[in-house]
Parts: C-alpha cells; structure tokens; sequence
C-alpha cells in the first residue's frame, strides 16, 4: 500500500471500479447467509415451540424469581411465543430435556421405592396389619 503525505485526496485513478463491486458482492453474499441462518434458525425454533406446546392440558402455578420471569418477557416480547404461558411451557419442557438422564434416574428410584412400599404392605397384610389403600400422589 503507498501512502502520500503531499496532498490529503485519494486519487480516484488508483482504485479500479472493482474494489467496491468486491466489498458489494462480498456485503451481499454474506447478507445471504446471514439471512439462510437466521431463517434457518427461526425455523428451527418454530418447530421446537410447536412441541413444547403440545398437549398442555394441565395448569400450575408457581413462583419465580425476577430473572426467570426477565427471561419469560424476553421470549415473549420477542415474538417467539404468544403469551408468558407459551414461554414458561417451553423452558419446562427444555429443563426436563436438558436433564432426561437425571429424571431417568429419579424414575428408576421412584419404581424402586414404590415397590418396596408394595412388598411392605403385602408383610403388613400378612401379618394382619390392615394397610392404608390411599396413593401416595399427595
């Protein structure tokens, strides 16, 4: 690159008419994929909410922190789901996702205990202890 210190222009003559035709053609090509991601993405996106939404027959309600409900308003002030629901249905769903091993694990120990609860009433009613018929879903 050559640098002139006698005047402070650039002369037009040194830069061919290709140099910004370059920076154009690389500005719109990555424009484009820039553009195929995000839509690809958003797609993706899309199809994840659509199953996290799924069969939401039950309603809960709880408390959250500011910054989970910060996190919620983004979802939905972003246009990704339609109400506060929709976003908090879809985070679940997501944690539950993220950590299947581990529920996989607590559903084992669940079935565990529950039949040791079983094998604990069936000694109970042997013995003549008459065992309580409720379910433990409290």
């Amino acid at each position: 690159m050559e640098h002139r210190e006698d005047s402070g222009s650039v002369d037009d003559s040194q830069h061919s008419d290709s140099m910004p035709d370059d920076h154009a053609d690389d500005s719109q090509a990555l424009s484009g994929k820039v553009k195929r991601t995000a839509s690809r993405v958003a797609e993706g996106v899309s199809s994840v909410v659509k199953q996290a939404l799924v069969a939401r027959d039950h309603v809960l309600m709880v408390r959250i922190n500011d910054e989970a409900l910060n996190r919620i308003n983004d979802l939905k002030d972003a246009g990704l789901f339609r109400s506060r629901s929709e976003a908090a249905a879809y985070l679940i769903a997501e944690g539950i996702e993220a950590k299947h091993e581990l529920f996989d694990r607590i559903g084992e120990r669940i079935l565990q205990i529950q039949n040791i609860k079983d094998e604990l009433r069936t000694l109970a009613g042997e013995a003549g202890v008459e065992a309580s018929s409720e379910t433990d879903d409290q």
